[in-house]
């Protein structure tokens, strides 16, 4: 508008510092997700209960892409792993 108004150039940076020296800039209200937090613990009384897993994708070179499978067991940390070169359900 300044530079349309009165052939002024101003850069975006200088606006805001002297908006913000002058009080005039106001704080937008942050909307982030509202989440539950639990601790993630669960109860384990014996093995082969409870596993948790977790799966990454891994560049393999000329073959491509390759799929890697973690699960352990929470009861006595026993892990097991797979590779794979398709994702199967």
């Amino acid at each position: 508008m300044l530079c349309r108004q009165y052939s002024m150039q101003v850069n975006h940076k200088r606006v805001h510092r002297l908006m913000r020296e002058m009080g005039l800039l106001v704080k937008t209200p942050h909307r982030g997700a509202s989440r539950t937090k639990w601790s993630g613990r669960i109860p384990v009384s014996r093995s082969n209960e409870h596993f948790q897993c977790d799966m990454t994708k891994i560049w393999c070179g000329k073959d491509g892409w390759g799929y890697l499978f973690a699960v352990i067991d929470a009861y006595d940390r026993e892990i097991d792993f797979q590779l794979g070169c398709k994702v199967q359900t």
